[in-house]
């Protein structure tokens, strides 16, 4: 499986039908939807991650796989930081061919993170979209100016925007969770959310007054905490079950740190009837 290559795994690159995303406002309308967790958390260090989508797809497909039978309704592509588009079509690719075989709906989310400049950005979601993203993901942002970058597309697919906050809750750039709002309700986003920092714990307060400054979709998809004291699963998940519980995100998952251990638990903390 480590030795997989692009040509060693053809299926997953073959043409494959685009799932439409008619039902993802009516999940949401039903019970709290789940993210996936890390995908870095889940391979090698030292290798850039998104380049195994080229070099070890099959490595990729397994974490996608796992996270889906974890209970994920939404996996994200590995293409965080990547702006090749080869990568970029090939992470789209391995995660729909995992999607596709899941045995029910599965949505791919293209990740976006906060590195690349504002038109690199837009072209990279363009690419995102061209090869069978359902969503676009925006995670991880650092201020507003890659959301108001890509203003407009969310007119073709459902759009995702996240910021990871500091300790008081604004951006590192300076900006508040109003901007943040603001920026995302004038991109047309389907959801705005928090992602990243420092664990749940820390975010509860950000969320709650993010739930008081905008009628979108909130998103919380925290770390398991900072190295050295992460989260365990069934910790994580009751936090997370709380958070959706008290009505203050729509949409929950894991970042840094957390696994597909963590996404079962939380699949099951919020319990999904229709997950084994």
């Amino acid at each position: 499986m480590q030795g997989c290559t692009v040509e060693e795994h053809p299926c997953i690159f073959a043409s494959l039908p685009r799932h439409m995303t008619t039902d993802l406002e009516s999940l949401t309308a039903r019970r709290p939807v789940i993210l996936d967790g890390a995908m870095a958390t889940m391979l090698s260090a030292g290798t850039p991650v998104d380049s195994l989508c080229l070099t070890h797809p099959c490595r990729v497909a397994a974490i996608h796989r796992a996270y889906i039978e974890a209970g994920a309704d939404i996996i994200a592509t590995d293409s965080f930081l990547t702006s090749d588009p080869a990568t970029i079509g090939a992470s789209v690719r391995i995660a729909r061919g995992e999607a596709d075989r899941a045995g029910r709906k599965v949505w791919v989310a293209g990740c976006l993170g906060p590195a690349l400049g504002p038109e690199e950005t837009r072209a990279k979601a363009r690419r995102l979209i061209e090869a069978g993203a359902d969503i676009l993901m925006l995670e991880s942002q650092l201020s507003t100016a890659l959301v108001h970058a890509l203003s407009g597309m969310a007119g073709e697919i459902p759009l995702m925007v996240s910021a990871t906050p500091r300790a008081d809750g604004t951006l590192h750039s300076g900006e508040s969770l109003r901007d943040l709002a603001r920026a995302a309700e004038t991109a047309g986003a389907f959801s705005v959310g928090l992602n990243c920092g420092d664990g749940p714990e820390a975010m509860s307060e950000h969320l709650r007054c993010l739930r008081e400054l905008t009628s979108l979709h909130v998103s919380c998809h925290p770390s398991a905490g900072l190295p050295g004291h992460t989260l365990g699963p069934e910790p994580m998940a009751a936090i997370l079950a709380e958070i959706a519980n008290e009505g203050l995100a729509d949409i929950i998952g894991g970042c840094c740190g957390t696994t597909p251990a963590h996404i079962r638990a939380l699949a099951q903390a919020v319990s999904k009837p229709e997950m084994p």
